[in-house]
């Protein structure tokens, strides 16, 4: 996940995925800019070559890009 540390999209997108954001490979693009020029805004997440997903998500769309489930609700 690309993102800023003064977006507040970028805190909300870490506030939903809560303690499994550990496991999120992240970029903070004011450290690494080179690695966020192509992009077009933050949050963002590339999940290959050729599919990246900018701004907010929700999980459901998130993990539909992935091989990871959510948990079900109660």
């Amino acid at each position: 996940m690309y993102c800023a540390p003064t977006c507040p999209y970028c805190q909300k997108q870490k506030e939903m995925f809560g303690d499994s954001f550990q496991h999120i490979d992240y970029v903070d693009c004011t450290q690494s800019p080179e690695r966020c020029e192509e992009l077009g805004g933050v949050p963002a997440r590339q999940f290959d070559e050729n599919t990246i997903i900018e701004g907010l998500q929700n999980l459901t769309t998130l993990a539909a890009n992935t091989s990871c489930e959510l948990p079900e609700e109660k």
